[in-house]
């Protein structure tokens, strides 16, 4: 009961850190869902400051149909497609 109890609390607790909410947002060659164009996957990559080998990592089936692990204030606005 103790742990069940402490595995419920610790989960309400990194829930609520806004910080750890992740989103996935899907990039599509030359596609727009979400209103973020494909353009934007090399930059996003980079303002991450992700190796591209982390695509790999993400079993990624086909170089045209990315999925990136994002924090969700990657929307701020010092955000920036340079």
């Amino acid at each position: 009961l103790l742990l069940y109890l402490l595995s419920i609390s610790s989960l309400i607790v990194f829930l609520s850190f806004e910080y750890f909410k992740l989103i996935f947002i899907r990039l599509c060659k030359g596609g727009n869902e979400m209103g973020i164009e494909g353009r934007w996957s090399r930059s996003v990559v980079r303002e991450l400051g992700q190796p591209y080998s982390t695509l790999d990592a993400l079993n990624v089936s086909s170089r045209n149909d990315i999925i990136f692990f994002v924090d969700a204030h990657f929307s701020k606005p010092n955000f920036r497609d340079t």
